[in-house]
C-alpha cells in the first residue's frame, strides 16, 4: 500500500530549480573581465574595476585557468615567470630591466 503526496507549492521569493538542478530564478550571468589598467579580474556585473576604478570599456575577457596575464615577464637569470606588477624576481631577486622578454599572450607551457 503506497501513499503519494503532492509536493508543496513554492513559496513567494523561494528559489526555483530546473529539471537538472540548475537555478531558474536568476538572470544570465555576465562573463568576468580583466581590467586594462591593472590586470585585476573583475566580476561581470561590475562597471568599474574594484582595484583601480577604471571603466569596463576597453576591458579584456577574463583569463581562463592556466593563461598568463599580459605584461608578465620571464626572469633572464632563472627563467621564472614574474607578475607584471613586480619589478624584482621573487626567486632570484633579479631587478627588472627594459630588455626583459615579456610572456606572449596565451602562453600556457614551458619556454622553449
Amino acid at each position: 500500500f503506497f501513499v503519494f503526496f503532492r509536493p508543496p507549492a513554492p513559496r513567494a521569493g523561494a528559489m526555483s530549480y530546473g529539471y537538472f538542478g540548475e537555478r531558474t530564478d536568476r538572470p544570465e550571468r555576465q562573463p568576468d573581465w580583466t581590467c586594462h589598467q591593472c590586470s585585476a579580474r573583475c566580476f561581470g556585473n561590475r562597471d568599474h574595476c574594484f582595484k583601480c576604478g577604471a571603466d569596463k570599456d576597453g576591458a579584456l575577457p577574463a583569463l581562463q585557468f592556466g593563461e598568463v596575464p599580459i605584461g608578465d615577464w620571464f626572469c633572464p637569470k632563472c627563467d621564472t615567470i614574474v607578475w607584471a606588477n613586480r619589478d624584482q624576481c621573487f626567486r632570484c631577486k633579479f631587478l627588472r630591466t627594459k630588455e626583459v622578454e615579456l610572456v606572449p599572450p596565451g602562453f600556457k607551457g614551458a619556454k622553449g
